[in-house]
C-alpha cells in the first residue's frame, strides 16, 4: 500500500474518531500522518497524488473538526472557571456569616 492510500485511510480514521467522540486516540493517528509527511516532504509526485485523490478536502474537514473541538474545550474551561469563582465567592460569603461571633463589640 503506498503512502498516499495510507495517509488517506488515516485521515478518514481521524474523522471517524471525531464523529465517535474518541478524541483520546487522535494523537497516535496524527503522529502516523506526520511521519508520512516527513518521509515524503520532497516528493512532488506524492503531493500531486494527494491533490488528485481529494485529500485536501479531507484535511480541511479535519482542520474544521479540530477548530470546533478547541472552541468547545475553551468554553468548558470558561464555564469551569466561572463555577470555581462562584463556589469560592459562596464559601467566602458563608465564612463571613459564620465569623459574626468573632467580631469585636
Amino acid at each position: 500500500m503506498n503512502n498516499v492510500k495510507i495517509y488517506k485511510n488515516i485521515s478518514l480514521e481521524i474523522i471517524k474518531l471525531f464523529e465517535d467522540d474518541k478524541l483520546e486516540e487522535l494523537e497516535k493517528l496524527l503522529n502516523k500522518r506526520d511521519k508520512i509527511l516527513k518521509e515524503e516532504i520532497n516528493n512532488r509526485e506524492f503531493k500531486k497524488m494527494l491533490i488528485d485523490d481529494g485529500i485536501l478536502d479531507i484535511d480541511l474537514t479535519i482542520k474544521k473538526l479540530i477548530s470546533e473541538n478547541i472552541i468547545e474545550v475553551k468554553q468548558e474551561i470558561r464555564e469551569h472557571n466561572l463555577s470555581k469563582k462562584a463556589s469560592g465567592s459562596y464559601m467566602y460569603t458563608t465564612k463571613q456569616k459564620i465569623n459574626i461571633f468573632n467580631v469585636k463589640v
